[in-house]
């Protein structure tokens, strides 16, 4: 069964866009404030990364579409700073879009 993230507390939500070489983050708070910008996957960047998620009210949930083997070095970064990693399913997210955009 889905676990319903719409009932939990939260200050901030943060979704990333994984891919090899950089990654697109987008922050939301609760106050609507958004954020959107660009990190690479290096550790120099996540430790800034890491740093700016820290300044956002808690609790961040953060979410991101597995891709290859290029999520899991963020992902395990991210767990260890002690943050909420969600996985988002492609096949989630495609039905998404088909239903709201009629498209792919």
């Amino acid at each position: 069964m889905a676990d319903h993230l719409n009932n939990k507390p939260y200050g901030a939500w943060i979704a990333i866009d994984i891919a090899k070489d950089f990654n697109t983050v987008l922050s939301e708070t609760k106050e609507g404030k958004r954020q959107h910008f660009r990190m690479a996957n290096s550790a120099a960047d996540h430790d800034r990364f890491i740093a700016f998620l820290k300044s956002l009210p808690p609790p961040c949930i953060i979410g991101f579409e597995a891709t290859g083997n290029y999520h899991r070095a963020l992902g395990h970064r991210l767990v260890a700073a002690g943050f909420e990693v969600c996985f988002i399913s492609s096949v989630a997210s495609a039905r998404y879009r088909e239903v709201m955009f009629n498209s792919w």
